[in-house]
């Protein structure tokens, strides 16, 4: 994973967490640079910690957070710190988070009426629906009806998006007027190769066939 891709995740996060302690950093940034996790996954144990729970922090994860995308941002004044109930935290500046949370959102789209129905309960309490979801371009492949499976993707299947682990995707024919699958799937492992990515990915998400044209339409205006 690169680096830089990295620091967006820990935008993602900022986003979503409100701020991330210099050890919840140091956690996910190893999760993902290690495989340890998925963003997704490393993002709930996070936030179970923060509930009662002892998240799975070792020697070895000390200081990985320390990458210099990560400091420019701080030197930049984009990221804050600071210190409350006896820790050291990173919050992202008020008048930045406006303009990153965009950039973030332009890179990819929101899915609307994902749903957790085919979920049990004691599920839903734990597993959070993914914010932003990226659409890929292929042709309908008996992989794309899979629960988990493995794809080659292009960077132009791709539109142009960095693909990394955690990510969560829907597949879309090159026309985009029709999702070949009305699931979101995560990648579980993602490799870069000379013009695009290698993919395992799993199902996730239930989409409600409903929302594809108003899906669709988010795609094509993205």
């Amino acid at each position: 994973m690169h680096y830089g891709t990295v620091k967006n995740q820990i935008i993602k996060a900022l986003l979503e967490l409100r701020y991330l302690t210099t050890i919840e950093q140091d956690y996910l940034v190893y999760s993902l640079l290690n495989g340890k996790e998925t963003y997704s996954d490393a993002i709930i144990s996070i936030r179970t910690s923060r509930e009662g729970a002892k998240l799975d922090y070792c020697q070895e994860m000390q200081g990985s957070s320390q990458l210099s995308s990560i400091q420019h941002f701080k030197d930049k004044g984009i990221f804050e710190l600071y210190f409350q109930n006896g820790q050291h935290r990173l919050s992202m500046n008020f008048m930045a988070e406006s303009k990153y949370g965009d950039m973030l959102r332009r890179l990819s789209f929101y899915a609307v009426d994902i749903n957790k129905r085919h979920l049990l309960t004691s599920e839903k309490k734990t597993r959070h629906l993914p914010h932003v979801i990226k659409a890929l371009f292929i042709m309908e492949s008996p992989e794309t009806t899979k629960a988990f499976g493995t794809l080659t993707v292009s960077y132009e299947q791709a539109h142009g998006q960095e693909l990394i682990q955690g990510d969560f995707i829907i597949f879309i024919n090159q026309d985009m007027d029709k999702l070949h699958e009305f699931f979101v799937f995560q990648i579980v492992a993602c490799n870069k190769i000379p013009n695009g990515f290698q993919i395992e990915f799993e199902r996730r998400h239930v989409i409600n066939p409903e929302s594809e044209q108003e899906i669709i339409q988010m795609i094509r205006e993205t």
